[in-house]
């Protein structure tokens, strides 16, 4: 019998998706979907496939050894372990009659280079139906890492914020990190030994998201030490981090299936993603219909918000009849922000009470989480969104300013006190100075140099 925590899973799906089935006591149907959505796919990892020939490998007995773990998605990113003692196993019979690759602690499997994504700030999306067991000896544990080909961990400056990690610190609650820098946790505990469906989103511009069995768990900006993209191949990592033997960070849990996209998926294609997990693991899992703006959100802001941002009328510039114009938005930007209520300024407005204005028919609580749920989903509607013209974000002027040219060879200028030139420099600072009647400053002594010196230092 599923757990009620997995029996509410809702797979809401943004990004780029990693799906790791990590479970016990779930039982595994013996008919399913060929596989997982192709497209955008970079990364499939099965447990019951682990030589990815489509059968599964029944034939395996419990505590085998796992030096390689076959990539299905026909990108060749088949992750290895060449040292025996790194090597996982594999545990029969943990899903039904299906199987888990089982991380002790001590293990990990890498690839070398990673292909797939692009040299950019790629979007990430993590789904983990997970059992992990955090311990005192290993209290920040990395599941998963994307780090530069040539990083090192204990060198700084070889992967700072140009990685990133899926694990956690110490409190048990699932985050995502841009190595040494920020990182974004979610709200609630999942490393409990407890199956948990867990998801680990970066949609790119620094935002996150987390799911905990269905439900959102937080969400939240990178800031002060953001994510500067990946800006080089990359390599893999599951179970710790590339190169390391840091016992701290070893990952210790169990790993079934394992799914990465490059793009981010529609939410029709969440639930096509979902109907997969539920059939290839008995999952019974919850797909509700997509909210969309026509049928549902359109008639609720007909009711409580046209008088004011209408036909006739649009205070601040707002216009909320369509979604196009909500993007476009007025005087203060977009309205809306696609998959991020907490980052929309309508939802803002609606729950301070300052949308209606008093007087007018105020949203209740199941309207406002209409508005909420049709955002998360990535505010779907049956018109075609317009692009935003927003202007240009750089002008002419800016183009022109002296920082943004490109570097080029001059001749220092002639000048008349040749005797005071030392360095190229000086010849360019004299040329502005002796049109005003102006020459350098006397040389300065070795006792005032040396004072300054000290100031300094």
């Amino acid at each position: 019998m599923l757990p009620a925590s997995v029996k509410r899973i809702a797979c809401s799906l943004t990004g780029i998706l990693v799906g790791a089935v990590f479970m016990s006591g779930v039982g595994v149907s013996g008919v399913w979907a060929a596989g997982p959505l192709p497209e955008g796919l970079v990364l499939w990892l099965d447990a019951t496939d682990l030589d990815g020939m489509g059968d599964p490998d029944g034939t395996l007995d419990s505590g085998a050894l796992i030096a390689r773990w076959t990539d299905k998605s026909g990108h060749d990113n088949h992750v290895e372990q060449q040292e025996p003692t790194r090597q996982p196993t594999l545990r029969q019979h943990q899903l039904g009659d299906g199987a888990v690759v089982s991380f002790g602690g001590d293990d990990v499997l890498t690839r070398d280079k990673f292909t797939g994504f692009s040299i950019r700030d790629q979007p990430l999306h993590i789904l983990l139906i997970m059992q992990f067991r955090q311990d005192e000896s290993h209290p920040t544990p990395r599941v998963l890492e994307f780090q530069p080909i040539d990083g090192d961990m204990s060198k700084p400056a070889t992967v700072k914020q140009h990685g990133l990690w899926v694990g956690t610190n110490r409190d048990g609650k699932m985050r995502i990190e841009t190595h040494y820098g920020d990182d974004g946790s979610a709200l609630s505990v999942a490393w409990d030994n407890r199956p948990h469906v867990v998801e680990v989103i970066y949609e790119g511009a620094q935002r996150w998201i987390h799911y905990l069995d269905g439900a959102r768990d937080g969400a939240g900006l990178l800031e002060d030490r953001d994510f500067h993209g990946f800006t080089k191949d990359l390599r893999l990592a599951l179970g710790q981090h590339f190169g390391s033997e840091d016992a701290e960070t070893f990952f210790k849990g169990d790993l079934t299936e394992v799914l990465v996209y490059d793009r981010v998926l529609s939410s029709e294609e969440q639930n096509a993603v979902k109907s997969y997990l539920s059939g290839k693991w008995s999952l019974d899992l919850s797909i509700e219909p997509v909210p969309t703006f026509e049928r549902d959100v359109r008639p609720i802001l007909a009711q409580h918000c046209h008088e004011c941002h209408g036909s006739d009328l649009r205070e601040s510039g707002v216009d909320l009849r369509t979604v196009t114009a909500m993007l476009g938005g007025g005087e203060s930007g977009p309205v809306i922000s696609r998959g991020h209520p907490e980052f929309s300024d309508l939802v803002e407005q609606i729950v301070q009470g300052s949308m209606p204005p008093d007087g007018a028919d105020p949203l209740d609580e199941n309207e406002i989480a209409v508005i909420r749920r049709w955002i998360e989903a990535g505010a779907p509607a049956a018109e075609e969104i317009a692009p935003v013209d927003t202007g240009p974000s750089i002008s002419e002027e800016d183009r022109s300013f002296w920082s943004f040219q490109q570097l080029a060879s001059h001749q220092p200028p002639k000048v008349a006190s040749t005797d005071r030139i030392r360095t190229p420099i000086d010849a360019f600072v004299l040329a502005k100075l002796e049109p005003l009647g102006l020459t350098l400053a006397p040389e300065a002594s070795r006792v005032t140099l040396l004072r300054r010196v000290f100031f300094d230092l």
